[in-house]
């Protein structure tokens, strides 16, 4: 991954320093967004995407957390960036048995 180039600014070039401010937290504490998702019954084998959600900052080859609300009981959660500032969450059910997940908050975590 190629990160950016980062030049110690000017301490009267305000903008320049909110700029390199700005890039050092998204490389050291990433991007941090909440959503709602009620995914439907799963069936074993079944596996369901969320919505995207929009992650503003987010570009492909990122590395995605996801934080579920609840106990996912053997299923198997994935986060990708699926295009700039669009995240997806997938979930598979390789359980042997049918889960049904209740609606909840979810957490998504960004970095490069």
């Amino acid at each position: 991954m190629n990160l950016p180039t980062l030049t110690v600014p000017r301490t009267d070039d305000i903008r320049e320093t909110q700029r390199w401010r700005n890039l050092l937290k998204r490389y050291i504490f990433g991007l941090t967004i909440s959503f709602t998702w009620n995914p439907g019954n799963l069936v074993d084998g079944a596996g369901e995407t969320s919505a995207t959600v929009t992650v503003t900052g987010a570009t492909l080859g990122d590395y995605v957390q996801i934080a579920a609300p609840y106990d996912l009981q053997g299923i198997t959660c994935t986060g990708y960036v699926q295009a700039a500032d669009t995240v997806q969450v997938r979930l598979q059910n390789e359980t042997g048995g049918a889960v049904d997940l209740a609606s909840g908050t979810w957490k998504i975590k960004v970095t490069a």
